[in-house]
């Protein structure tokens, strides 16, 4: 998981105030993971981190498909982790080479 510091309160403004925000999507869904500020909820985490992903966001891209990868908070669906990952690099998520070697 990335690695959050940021204040909570302003990203709650953030969103309320943006509401089709990925990057304020984003980081509800890593507050709601993480259990940072809130109630840890991973059914709310995967509901904000589709949403970014949905709106062509690289990391939310990237973490939900770990998600699926892995299949620990949500039902295992390799093919939908690859497509995640391809569509992370793609969207230029940074420090993946390795991983986004395969899709340039």
């Amino acid at each position: 998981m990335i690695a959050l510091s940021y204040p909570l309160n302003s990203i709650y403004k953030k969103y309320a105030n943006k509401p089709s925000d990925p990057m304020a999507q984003f980081y509800l869904a890593e507050m709601y993971f993480e259990g940072k500020g809130v109630s840890k909820n991973y059914s709310r985490a995967i509901e904000w981190y589709i949403k970014s992903a949905n709106q062509g966001y690289a990391d939310a891209q990237l973490e939900l498909g770990y998600l699926y990868y892995y299949g620990d908070v949500i039902k295992q669906d390799k093919d939908k982790a690859s497509e995640l990952f391809k569509k992370a690099c793609l969207n230029g998520i940074e420090d993946y080479d390795e991983l986004c070697a395969e899709w340039r």
